[in-house]
């Protein structure tokens, strides 16, 4: 991207830590196709808690006691681990997969897993890819020797029943025909501060929630 190219930053200068001039902070961002995937900023704290307290609402029943949740451009875990921990703690089983391209990120993920921790140890799942790669991805976390994963995106997020990601309405745009597909068949979609918009596909008649800083999509 062009240092004249109108981008969202220049729209939402709270994007950025920083003018800019100066050499942006890179914590939650990767250029991806002329353009950045997701934030400067990790996933707002105050948000998380009220995502996870949405989801338990929207959960109830037996039958919905048991999730696993798939964090598209997961960064450093935050957003994840956040969600997971908020859900077990209103007694919902549940799994956890994370998603990055940028490999730096995913190992700062990662060192969230502390081995003394054995619920967080056992039921994340950490990867490096591109989520519009169709070739298997890097696990980062478990690390099983000598076994080299054979799981595409298309993979992890058909484990999923609840997909979630902080993306920038650039990213929304090229992933609206996958997030389509997961809504399609009855999947929960939960986009952080963005909602999800798309010039050839329509979302607004899946929307069950908006406001408080997230959008929740599914199949009414």
């Amino acid at each position: 991207m062009s240092d004249t190219e109108p981008d969202a930053y220049s729209l939402d200068p709270s994007l950025l830590m920083t003018s800019r001039a100066a050499t942006p902070r890179r914590l939650f961002s990767y250029d991806w196709a002329r353009g950045y995937i997701s934030p400067f900023l990790s996933s707002p704290d105050e948000v998380i808690p009220k995502v996870a307290a949405f989801l338990v609402n929207h959960t109830s029943g037996p039958a919905n006691r048991t999730h696993t949740i798939i964090d598209l451009g997961c960064g450093n875990g935050t957003l994840l681990s956040g969600l997971g921990g908020g859900l077990r703690e209103y007694g919902v089983d549940v799994k956890m997969i994370g998603i990055d391209l940028d490999e730096k990120l995913v190992k700062q993920a990662q060192e969230r897993v502390e081995p003394a921790d054995t619920w967080l140890f056992e039921n994340l799942e950490l990867y490096v890819g591109d989520i519009l790669d169709p070739t298997p991805v890097d696990r980062v976390h478990p690390i099983q020797a000598a076994v080299r994963n054979s799981d595409t995106v298309l993979d992890l997020v058909g484990r999923a029943t609840i997909v979630v990601l902080y993306l920038l309405p650039e990213a929304i745009e090229k992933l609206a025909s996958r997030l389509m597909e997961q809504l399609t068949a009855g999947k929960m979609v939960i986009s952080i501060r963005w909602p999800l918009k798309s010039r050839t596909h329509e979302f607004d008649g899946f929307a069950i929630s908006q406001g408080d800083g997230f959008w929740a999509y599914q199949q009414k």
